[in-house]
């Protein structure tokens, strides 16, 4: 997926077509498994994989990025255009997660598109995950795209 990822940059800088990088995280992972038990957790990480799979275009790269942390390396799109696909994730996440006991589940999420002047693969995912860090500090359940302009709120429905 990294290399993927390097290839759009590549790409992305060679047409000056945007492209964003996004990391998510399950917001209080370790409480879902300490609360409810690992098979629940394991449940959380498969519900969030199946929303946002559900959610991606066939040209974008969704994968696990680590413990609870999901990258998503998104050609031709901006981090406006993105809020979109975030917003689609919440609704799937929200219409499944009953279903499963979780609730309460939600994600937090920062994003970063290349033409804002990042070179390379690996500054964008840093400056992503900064911004997740932002939007966990903010309160969670939410999607940080630019941290000194706004910070998305990401309200998954209690129905």
């Amino acid at each position: 997926m990294l290399q993927c990822g390097e290839r759009e940059v590549d790409v992305s800088k060679r047409t000056g077509i945007p492209m964003t990088v996004a990391l998510a995280d399950i917001d209080d992972f370790k409480k879902i498994n300490d609360q409810y038990g690992h098979d629940i957790g394991d449940e959380a990480l498969k519900l969030f994989a199946d929303a946002s799979k559900s959610a991606v275009r066939s040209i974008d790269y969704f994968g696990r990025y680590g413990g609870e942390e999901w990258l998503f390396i998104l050609p031709n799109t901006t981090e406006a255009e993105a809020n979109a696909l975030f917003k689609r994730i919440s609704v799937k996440l929200s219409n499944s997660r009953q279903e499963h006991g979780l609730n309460h589940m939600t994600f937090s999420m920062g994003a970063v598109d290349l033409h804002g002047g990042h070179n390379t693969l690996e500054q964008l995912i840093k400056i992503a995950d900064e911004r997740l860090y932002t939007a966990k500090n903010n309160g969670k359940n939410q999607v940080c795209v630019n941290p000194t302009d706004q910070v998305l709120n990401v309200t998954l429905s209690n129905a």
